[in-house]
């Protein structure tokens, strides 16, 4: 999007047209106002670029910020595992008991932000990542049906030009559909990680607490 924008504010000094069709209240035959003109619409569609590209990418954001908040739940419930609570001679540390049910307690709290931060980011872009999705999946019909019935012996540009629009299209649609995928990926680590934290040797008030999480 970038590039196109900022190369196709160049049509006009090779051409000596406006890269967009557009009226002006003024003669454009003026080498003055011309150039304003151009410069004018180069901006705007540079700026409108980037509003459309942070528009779709700030949801894809959020998302990876919650995998690795996730991921970062992973890796200190599996840290548990390190602070074993049992002494050389096989009895229990009481002490490190106690900093386990501490540190579990925590990581209860952490998994309760996590949910209330994705509620949020959903409750936010959930209606924009659908429209968007239902209309790059309607273009994206729309523009492979196209292909077929441009020949590409004999229209090449044409064809190269459709098949180039269709990339991004489908970009719209795999993007959330990796990062949603990766969301529950890390959410599923997460009794995986539980499993492998050395539960077996806590009293049943700490498992009590690891079935919350």
């Amino acid at each position: 999007a970038f590039i196109n924008t900022m190369f196709g504010g160049l049509v006009p000094f090779f051409g000596h047209q406006l890269a967009y069709t557009m009226w002006f209240p003024y003669d454009l035959n003026v080498p003055v106002l011309y150039y304003l003109s151009v410069f004018y619409q180069w901006i705007v569609t540079v700026l409108s670029a980037s509003a459309v590209v942070m528009i779709d990418m700030l949801p894809i954001f959020f998302m990876a910020y919650i995998i690795a908040l996730l991921e970062k739940l992973c890796d200190r419930i599996f840290d548990l595992k390190k602070h074993k609570i049992l002494n050389p001679d096989g009895t229990i540390n009481n002490s490190k008991r106690i900093d386990n049910k501490k540190e579990l307690l925590r990581l209860i709290g952490y998994q309760l932000r996590i949910i209330e931060i994705s509620r949020k980011i959903e409750r936010i872009f959930s209606i924009v990542i659908f429209v968007q999705g239902m209309f790059s999946t309607l273009i994206l019909c729309t523009t492979a049906f196209t292909l077929t019935v441009i020949s590409f012996s004999n229209d090449t540009a044409l064809y190269m030009k459709v098949a180039t629009y269709m990339i991004p299209m489908i970009s719209q649609i795999a993007i959330p559909c990796f990062y949603g995928s990766r969301i529950t990926a890390a959410y599923d680590k997460i009794s995986s990680s539980l499993f492998h934290s050395e539960w077996m040797f806590e009293d049943c008030e700490y498992r009590l607490n690891l079935k919350f999480i």
